[in-house]
């Protein structure tokens, strides 16, 4: 297995405008976080600290929890673990009474005007007050009423230093029993809410190892994203039995974390060697801004054409494989492209570049294939018609019912993320009198695929796992394909150039 880390490299300006930014601009200029040199050195808001075995940027008014750095898992093991010392295993836990319960809930909002991030999906207040209403006038939770309080989390921002803040609010300030998390993408923003005994549903496109959630048990839960144990196997077997892999020279483009590097060197590298890839490159990328995305994409891409790549698998977060695509057909390099749901692959199939700019030419993803267990983040609606029947239908009558519609399901990620955490809370506490985080996360591990997310394809909670994305489905790059209507189902949009087709019934995680 051969390893290169990518150097930074100047490139020509690109404009991209585009709804695909909005878990990664969590990145954009922060520096919270991040590895520094000399401890005590400050930088605004910012100080330098010994935090483990690193020095990293912490906010000075704020906990120095760094990353967690976990080993991956080899096997998928049940997270069931005994109640932390002095937590209750009977009664009721802050934030309920015998009426209520207080459910903390983040609405990603763009008050910057950042063109780079656009979280164009109307009211999200309303819409939460909308699912709210449904889930109250159908027997709330553990039969209490829900009372939501609303925190925004402004992507245009630095989000590195809103994600303390938030997290000290609801679970110092307001004491929710629980959060809906969204636009959160690492394991220390949610620690920040389970050291404080307080519940994470995580509706969230964003995966960690098995290993995080045993760790976090049993505050932590997915409502419909698999771990990286599950989907990166899942991955490599459907490319192999695809003849992806055949005559293959195979480059990875990730982020350059602690967390990724040990994924890709660990994990991922295992799996490739499953399916006959021992030796493979490696281009990692830098994660402070967008515009870091592209530069070190294209020191990347000079590296892959050097070494004769011609398959790249894509193992990065939303908005990463977006930037490294645009930048591999401005440098006429064209791979099979391998990918996943956390790399949106409905974005790739309508990349918006700016007014007047065209979509992606044809050929750019000739031949790319991957698996999605997201609905919302891999086909377009034609393909994958919107809303399906069952848990997803049920989400967005619960809006239409109270006057809110959307155009297509990429409108409605937010609010079908907010339906996925407060239906799993009231399937997970229909049963129980007490509703405290223990009890609830027995129950939950009880429901195996009785209930179904309406962000998911299949959902799965059987042997106690805590991530719920239980099914997948196999993504085709169909050349052929030209719609009429772009990511955010506006009609007369430039043709895409191609299209993502569902080639597969759901497959089992």
């Amino acid at each position: 297995m051969q390893i290169t880390r990518t150097t930074r490299f100047a490139l020509g300006a690109l404009t991209i405008v585009a709804p695909l930014l909005v878990a990664t601009s969590a990145h954009a200029a922060a520096k919270s976080g991040a590895t520094c040199t000399k401890v005590g050195a400050t930088e605004g808001t910012l100080q330098c600290k010994q935090v483990g075995k690193a020095k990293r940027w912490v906010t000075v008014s704020t906990p120095t929890t760094a990353p967690a750095t976990t080993a991956p898992a080899t096997t998928a093991p049940a997270v069931t673990t005994p109640a932390p010392a002095g937590f209750p295993l009977t009664g009721d836990s802050q934030g309920v009474t015998d009426t209520t319960v207080k459910i903390g809930i983040i609405a990603v909002v763009n008050r910057g005007g950042s063109s780079a991030v656009s979280t164009a999906v109307g009211d999200e207040r309303a819409q939460i007050a909308a699912i709210v209403d449904s889930i109250n006038d159908s027997g709330g939770i553990a039969g209490r009423k829900v009372i939501p309080v609303i925190k925004e989390m402004n992507v245009a921002g630095n989000t590195f230093a809103q994600s303390p803040v938030i997290c000290a609010s609801l679970a110092d300030d307001e004491k929710v029993f629980a959060v809906i998390l969204q636009g959160h993408s690492f394991v220390f923003e949610r620690e920040c809410y389970t050291k404080k005994k307080v519940m994470v549903i995580d509706p969230s496109n964003v995966s960690f190892e098995d290993s995080v959630y045993k760790k976090l048990a049993p505050f932590l839960f997915a409502t419909s994203t698999p771990t990286y144990d599950r989907w990166i196997p899942a991955l490599m077997t459907e490319a192999k039995d695809a003849g992806y892999f055949k005559d293959a020279k195979v480059g990875i483009f990730a982020l350059d974390t602690p967390d990724d590097r040990r994924l890709i060197e660990g994990l991922a590298a295992k799996e490739l060697a499953k399916v006959g890839i021992t030796n493979f490159e490696v281009g990692y990328s830098g994660f402070d801004s967008p515009v870091t995305f592209f530069r070190d994409a294209a020191k990347a891409i000079g590296r892959f054409q050097a070494a004769g790549v011609n398959r790249v698998i894509l193992m990065g977060q939303q908005g990463l494989g977006v930037a490294f695509v645009l930048t591999a057909e401005q440098m006429k390099f064209a791979p099979r492209y391998l990918l996943h749901s956390n790399e949106v692959p409905r974005y790739l199939s309508d990349i918006p570049r700016g007014p007047g700019l065209q979509p992606l030419q044809p050929g750019t993803l000739s031949g790319a294939m991957g698996i999605g267990w997201t609905p919302y983040q891999d086909a377009d609606d034609v393909h994958n018609s919107f809303p399906q029947p069952g848990a997803e239908a049920a989400c967005i009558g619960s809006m239409r019912a109270r006057g809110i519609a959307f155009g297509s399901r990429n409108l409605a990620r937010y609010a079908i993320g907010v339906c996925d955490g407060l239906s799993f809370l009231q399937a997970a506490g229909k049963p129980l009198k007490s509703l405290n985080v223990q009890a609830v996360a027995a129950s939950a591990e009880k429901l195996g695929t009785s209930w179904k997310a309406p962000g998911a394809y299949k959902t799965n909670f059987s042997g106690g796992r805590h991530d719920g994305g239980g099914g997948y489905r196999l993504l085709i790059w169909d050349e052929s394909c030209r719609r009429t209507a772009d990511a955010n189902g506006n009609i007369g949009a430039p043709p895409s150039g191609g299209c993502w087709n569902l080639g597969s019934t759901v497959k089992d995680f």
